[in-house]
This record gives structure tokens, sequence and C-alpha cells, in this order.
């Protein structure tokens, strides 16, 4: 894939998932960019895998224009929403940013997106709950690829599911996805241990990451940015998620190796899988697989990723109990950002 024709899928990805402004502001970059400037020819010669599956390139450089707009600068400001969409006024005011601010924009093209996306929380809380349902409600939870521990603040949030609510009791942030059809059963948890890794984490209490983080977000999405704004706050009054620095592979080992000894270890990442190297995902895999066989514990292995099947991603669960054969079964289906379940 050219990495026009990136831009080109990832407009209409971004169309597709509510964003408007984002579907038409990729179109416009896969058909006007031009090496005139450095950031241009940078990324119509990219030299690596340019899609979404590989560097992503176009969410790297939305990030970028967007970290400038939450910046203040001018032209940005105003083309992007809540102003009108005009093609023309803003085409040109990301071709000003290109020539005069081409060292912040390079930087934001050097680093990997992290969509730090709570409603992605749904599908974690729905796979806690239902393992909870089944008398496994005491959880150490463990993510991979955590980048800011959104996802770790599972404790101080909730999940409307039409007539019941899931998750924290006295939650600091209520989800209310989009629902076709009904859950199994589902039951309270505890959250006795959270903890996370990534190569690169962000903090939710840093006022230089939270920046980041909002970047990621799309512009005519605020809903996404409030989201995020409720956990900043949680994360400075009671102290960010604990997120390792360290790559998921030699981190997962480590932390089948040294699991609790009571209580449900569950192994959690959304839509990471893609990113690391097919070597360093057969070794994750065999490593949990091979810890599930072993297990005198309970073992979770709970995921949203793609599975090829459509539409979104599904929520799979692998568990392994003393005793018993390996269960494997798709909880639901949810959309990329958790903005839907289906049952």
């Amino acid at each position: 894939m050219t990495p026009r024709e990136t831009f080109r899928e990832q407009a209409r990805v971004c169309a597709q998932m509510g964003s408007a402004f984002m579907g038409d502001l990729l179109a416009l970059a896969a058909e006007r960019l031009s090496d005139a400037t450095p950031i241009g020819a940078r990324l119509l010669n990219w030299p690596t895998d340019a899609s979404a599956g590989g560097d992503a390139i176009a969410l790297r450089f939305a990030a970028g224009l967007h970290a400038l707009k939450l910046d203040g600068e001018p032209g940005l400001v105003a083309t992007y929403p809540p102003k009108p969409f005009d093609a023309d006024a803003l085409w040109d005011a990301v071709e000003h940013v290109m020539e005069t601010q081409p060292g912040p924009l390079h930087a934001w093209l050097d680093r990997p997106p992290q969509t730090n996306e709570p409603r992605r929380s749904a599908a974690l809380v729905l796979g806690l709950a239902s393992l909870a349902a089944e008398g496994l409600d005491q959880i150490h939870l463990r993510e991979l690829g955590a980048s800011a521990g959104v996802n770790l603040m599972a404790d101080h949030i909730a999940v409307n599911l039409g007539a019941q609510r899931i998750g924290a009791a006295s939650p600091a942030l209520i989800l209310t996805p989009d629902l076709n059809g009904t859950p199994g059963a589902l039951a309270p948890y505890r959250v006795l241990s959270a903890e996370g890794c990534d190569r690169t984490p962000l903090r939710l209490d840093s006022a230089q990451d939270q920046r980041a983080l909002l970047s990621y977000t799309w512009p005519d999405q605020p809903e996404r940015q409030a989201r995020l704004s409720t956990l900043f706050a949680q994360a400075e009054a009671e102290g960010p998620p604990v997120v390792a620095v360290a790559d998921a592979g030699d981190w997962v080992g480590d932390q089948l190796a040294a699991r609790p000894s009571e209580g449900t270890l569950v192994i959690w990442h959304s839509i990471f899988w893609q990113y690391p190297p097919e070597a360093t995902r057969t070794a994750m895999r065999a490593q949990i697989e091979a810890a599930g066989q072993a297990a005198r514990d309970p073992l979770a292995w709970l995921r949203l990723e793609p599975d090829g099947q459509g539409p979104g991603a599904a929520i799979t669960l692998d568990l392994w109990r003393p005793g018993t054969a390996r269960e494997t079964r798709v909880l639901a289906r949810a959309g990329y950002h958790g903005e839907w379940l289906a049952f």
C-alpha cells in the first residue's frame, strides 16, 4: 500500500467510525500532499510499511496537526472543528504549518500512535464480569501494550448494559455503548492488582502526556476528550496506573512466572496484537498457553482484537482452570473504540 493509498484507507475508516472531519482531512492529504516540503516528502517516501497495520503514518500526521491546534496554532484553530469544513482553507493552514513548523511535525512522525480510548474498557469490564459469574471474581489484571494505562483503571469504570450496570460501584466514568443483543451471565468482581507494560508509556497525571493523549483523539469527537479528561482527574487525585517500561514479549513471561498465588490472573490487551513482530506474538502466545496448561490457579487471556470476521473486533476469552481443558469463547463483538457491543 502506497502512502497515498494509506491516507485514503485511513480516511475511509475514520469516516466509518464517526469522524467526518478526519475522513475529510486525510482524504485531502491523500490528494494534495506533495514533496515541496520536508514533511510532505517524508510522508510520500515513507521507507517502511505506511499502512494502519504498520507505521500508521496517517494517524501520526493527524496527531501532530491536532497537537499544534490544541497549542493554539491560529490557522488550524480557524479551520478545525467546531468551525465549518472548508477544504481549501483547511489545506492552506496545513501547508502553512508543514512549511513553518517541520520540527514538531517530524517529532510526531517519529512516534507510533498511542490511542488510549476509555470506551475500550467496556470490553474489559464485560470480560471480568463474565469471569466473576463463573466464581472467578478476584482479579489480578495485567495489560500488554498499556500505553498510559486507561484500562488499568477498570475499578473506576462502569458500563451500562441496558437494564443492568456492571463494573465499579462508585465509578468515575460510566460508559454507555450501543447494544445489539443481550450479554450472558455477569457478576461483580474485585481488582486486587493492576499493572501493565509499554515500550514508551505515558502518564495520565503528566500535563505533557495528557496533551499527547488528547492529540490522538479526533478533533470532531470532543466526547472522547471529555472521557480522557475525567480519567486525568482521577489519576491526579489517586496516582496514575502502574505501567512498566518494558517490551511485552519479555514482560508477559515475567508476570506469568511471578503470578500471585491467589485469585485469577487476567492477561489483557486491546488493539495491540497487530503491532509486535510475528516472532514476538508467537513467543507470547506460547508462554501464555504453557502457563495456562501448568496453572494451579485460573489463568485468563482476554483481548479485544480484530479477527478478520467483522464488523469491529472480537472480545475473546481463553480460560484455563486446574484439571480442566482450555476453554475458548467469543463473548461479544465491539467497535474498535468500544462504541458498540454486539452479543
